[in-house]
């Protein structure tokens, strides 16, 4: 399964609702870096981690963005989708990158989300 957990972060921090948690807990994400980028600089653009261990001890790369706002006139909280980076490189399998090519996932940080040598074969980031 590529999604490990879809999450709704509320403006507040605290978590709204989550695929995986049915729990009447208050949980704090305010403090991840997934909202807090949104927080500090609220562009309304995607962020996507660096891989960490996620719910289940699992490595995942989060991706996090806000809700569409009208003129981003107050901060209405972050959607988040937890991926596993294995399924990122099981699905570049499916992509012919020729006898000697590379393809990768890699963020503005030059961190490697995921990626497929062709040489080496599949293979995803190990935390």
């Amino acid at each position: 399964m590529p999604t490990f957990q879809a999450v709704v972060i509320g403006p507040d921090g605290y978590m709204m609702s989550s695929s995986l948690a049915d729990s009447a807990e208050r949980l704090y994400l305010g403090d991840r870096e997934h909202f807090r980028v949104h927080v500090e600089s609220d562009t309304g653009r995607l962020f996507i981690s660096k891989p960490l261990i996620g719910p289940g001890l699992r490595p995942v790369v989060d991706s996090a963005q806000p809700p569409d706002q009208p003129a981003r006139r107050f901060f209405g909280g972050v959607m988040l989708v937890s991926l596993d980076p294995q399924y990122l490189s099981d699905f570049y399998k499916t992509i012919d990158i020729g006898p000697n090519g590379l393809i990768s996932m890699t963020g503005f940080d030059g961190i490697i989300r995921a990626a497929r040598d062709r040489r080496r074969g599949p293979r995803s980031v190990r935390i």
